[in-house]
């Protein structure tokens, strides 16, 4: 059997002394690894379109993180979010999430119901 051999990873950019802005921008130029769920539709954070538009700066994600509404997050991502946290949905509509019942960052208990606009 032959004799793993651990492989260095090859380093293009050393990020220690960017600056975000810096780091984001060779960010946008490949595919990370945290990307990849992302493209493979299953990030409970993004979706393959959020990811497209990033890489191509037509839209910063980050842009309010404060509310995930405001990423305009696909229903797919929204139900796995919300069912995975306990609650229970309701949705209206068809196209991205434009609108929730729950206030952003306020505090849900298990079982609450949310309903989520489309638009």
């Amino acid at each position: 059997m032959p004799e793993h051999i651990r492989q260095e990873p090859k380093v293009l950019v050393s990020t220690e002394n960017l600056t975000e802005q810096e780091w984001l921008a060779y960010r946008r130029r490949g595919i990370g690894g945290s990307d990849v769920a992302a493209i493979l539709g299953i990030s409970p954070f993004r979706t393959a379109r959020d990811l497209y538009d990033d890489k191509l700066n037509i839209a910063s994600v980050a842009d309010d993180a404060g509310n995930w509404v405001a990423l305009e997050m696909g229903l797919r991502d929204a139900l796995y979010l919300l069912e995975n946290s306990g609650l229970k949905v309701g949705v209206s509509g068809v196209g991205t999430v434009s609108q929730q019942s729950l206030t952003p960052g306020g505090k849900v208990r298990r079982g609450s119901y949310v309903h989520i606009e489309l638009r």
